[in-house]
């Protein structure tokens, strides 16, 4: 069967997420920092490094969510790649409704342990299963049009991790490995349908 090799990235640090600030849909500039580890990152090795070792193609696709702390991401590693950036509204974050724009202590238990429990629809959150419904569809999706190629992904924390647990058969709200730090790539591969 067809195997499309994703490799993912969450954007680049921003102003919130250096204070904890929930911003799902929200948006929030990029550090100085974020910037500097985004535009450092041996892109061009990676994409050698996957020829080489997994014989996929370098990149076929460079994917990134509509919202602007990703699109900022993705544009600086278009920059190192040569990649055109295709703006997808399905790799939004989860969308974290009045929860989104708190701090560490206005944030309500129930998020906090949302990893042992699933959220639900609770704050007016996106539904674990509407959520994962997003993400798994569009993986297809991707997966169905990109057979034996590799595509980069700039997505978000609860996104990725997501995206990681359902492709390696957990259940998408639990914690499995984590939420990835900041312009940290990920690689997985998924089998088409094809």
């Amino acid at each position: 069967m067809p195997i499309t090799q994703f490799v993912f990235i969450r954007h680049g640090e921003t102003e919130w997420n250096r204070v904890q600030k929930l911003q799902g849909w929200r948006d929030s500039s990029l550090t100085a920092l974020g910037k500097h580890k985004l535009a450092k990152t041996n892109y061009a090795g990676l994409m050698k490094y996957l020829a080489q070792y997994h014989s996929l193609p370098c990149a076929s696709a460079l994917y990134s969510s509509d919202l602007g702390r990703a699109m900022a991401s993705a544009r600086l590693i278009a920059n190192r790649t040569g990649h055109h950036v295709i703006s997808e509204p399905r790799l939004r974050e989860r969308n974290l409704g009045n929860l989104e724009s708190r701090l560490p202590p206005h944030i309500p238990s129930a998020y906090q342990h949302r990893f042992e429990h699933p959220l639900g629809n609770r704050f007016d959150v996106e539904c674990c299963s509407a959520f994962e419904r997003r993400v798994l569809a569009w993986l297809e999706t991707i997966a169905a049009r990109h057979p034996n190629q590799t595509v980069w992904v700039v997505s978000h924390g609860e996104w990725l991790r997501t995206a990681r647990n359902l492709l390696e058969g957990r259940e998408g709200w639990r914690l499995g490995n984590g939420i990835p730090a900041n312009g940290e790539p990920i690689l997985i591969k998924m089998q088409s349908a094809q």
